[in-house]
Parts: C-alpha cells; structure tokens; sequence
C-alpha cells in the first residue's frame, strides 16, 4: 500500500486524474453511448439540427422546377455543471494514500457514468410525445409481443431498423425472460444471454439496456407496480460533454480532517425528434 505522510503533491493529483480517466473510459458504456453524444463542445449550451424530408418530383420538360423548402428543427441543450466529491480521511496525521485514491477512482468514474444514465432517462421522459407516442399497457408485463408491435410501430413511422434502442428496468426485463417463446429465440441469438445476462442482447433490431435500482432515480415508476420503459432511434436524443470539462480537484479539508477528491463534469442532453422515441408503461410482475 503506497501510503505517503505529508500533503498532497502533484504526483499524488496526476495519479489520481490518470486513474479517473482510465476507470471513466472502461465505464463509458452508459446510455450515452447509445445516443447521438457529442464530446469536445464549447460553451453555455449546444444546437442540435433535425433536417426535414424533401420528395422527388417527375422532370417535365420545359416546366421550371418548383423548389421544395427543407424544414429544419433546432433543439438547444443548456449546460449543467456536475461535480462528485469524495474524502479520504486522515488517521493519526496527514497521509495521501495512493492505494485509496486509485479506489476512489474508481467510485467517482461510477458516479460520472451513473450521473449521465439518469440524465438520459429524464430526458426522454420529460421529451416523449404524451400523444401519439406513449403506450400504456399496465395491464401487461414486458413480452416478445409487445417489442413486436413496437417494431412495427416504429417501422411504420419510418425510424430506421438499425440502431433502435430498449432502455428498461432490471424488474421489467426479468419478466421479458419469463416469455418462454422470446427467450427461446434470443438465446440462439447472442451470446451474452447464454451466459444469464440480458442487458446488450439484440432483437428486432433493438438493443436491450438494462437499468438498476440506482440512488439517482432509475427508470420512471408512475405508480406501485408500474414500470415505464423507452424505445428510441439513437439520432432522436442527443447530448454533449463541453471540452476539458471532465477534469479533477484534490485538496485538503483541514476541518473535517481529509482529501477530497473531487471531478467536475457539464453536460447536456435532450429528445430531438420525438417520433422517434416510445414510452410504454408496463406491469411488473412479482
């Protein structure tokens, strides 16, 4: 155990950053992985463009061509500064503890990853069309079944077959494997489920993400029983890291008798294109 008595040096500190970095880049398939996220902005807020169709028309001789206007939809994501901070206390005297920062590491990089999954999930959950793109179905459980009628809803809406998401529950996607018929299907399919695990699993062209409990909220509940779960094209949410935001702090708190050790993040997301994101309620069976 590398334990060094005194004050923080900036060894200690580059230690430190080089283990956030490298815990943060083996955690980075959050949800934000499975969006339209962009890395290395600048400023407040970023702009986001959904280009509008055009259609082809017949070439008639000697008839001028009539111009299509292109409507174009901007969303602007506002910034929000986050930061974790964690201690390392001191015992009898002043002690950087090498082997407790690289631990740390660790524990802020799962807070970061944990911090933008939520965000995404509140995002879409505030950005679906309570309309035409809600279903509620709590009187069902998550099934084969209804991922088939979603597929084909979001086939008919004309959202492209690749990159298709399922973001759920751990509760909702245990019932999905109580579908006998689905899970048959699936387990000749990939091989993350032969070996018990659901979450990254493909199907119908969705990919599967399986959501914990988790402190920071977890996916929506609407009431006792009821579990909410999305299905979204990658290119309908999106989200941005603003450059060198992803950076670290560590200095003593001579009050409380610790290193704190801190990483400051900004980062934005927001619903594009609402056509292309479902939100289902669904029961969670016991």
């Amino acid at each position: 155990m590398a334990i060094i008595t005194g004050g923080i040096t900036s060894t200690y500190i580059r230690n430190f950053e080089r283990e956030f970095k490298r815990a943060y880049g083996e955690k980075v398939a959050a949800l934000q992985t499975f969006i339209d996220f962009r890395s290395g902005r600048v400023g407040e807020d970023d702009r986001f463009g959904l280009s509008g169709k055009v259609h082809a028309h017949d070439d008639i001789l000697g008839v001028r061509t009539q111009l299509e206007s292109k409507q174009y939809k901007t969303l602007v994501v506002p910034t929000v500064n986050r930061e974790v901070a964690v201690p390392i206390y001191w015992q009898t005297e002043k002690k950087t503890n090498f082997d407790q920062a690289s631990d740390n590491a660790e524990s802020v990089a799962d807070a970061v990853t944990r911090d933008i999954t939520q965000a995404v999930i509140d995002a879409m959950n505030a950005g679906y069309d309570s309309v035409d793109h809600y279903w509620n179905l709590n009187t069902q459980v998550l099934s084969g079944a209804v991922l088939k009628e979603l597929a084909g809803a979001m086939t008919q809406a004309g959202i492209p077959p690749r990159d298709r998401h399922i973001v759920a529950s751990a509760a909702s996607l245990m019932n999905l494997m109580d579908d006998s018929e689905f899970v048959s299907i699936l387990t000749s399919m990939n091989k993350p489920l032969t070996d018990g695990v659901i979450d990254g699993a493909k199907w119908l062209g969705f990919t599967l993400h399986e959501i914990p409990d988790m402190e920071e909220g977890g996916m929506p509940t609407p009431s006792s029983n009821i579990s909410r779960f999305f299905a979204f094209h990658k290119a309908a949410v999106v989200g941005f890291e603003n450059e060198g935001s992803r950076r670290v702090e560590v200095y003593e708190d001579k009050p409380n008798k610790c290193n704190v050790h801190r990483a400051l993040f900004d980062r934005g997301i927001g619903v594009l294109d609402t056509e292309g994101l479902f939100a289902v309620d669904v029961k969670v069976a016991a």
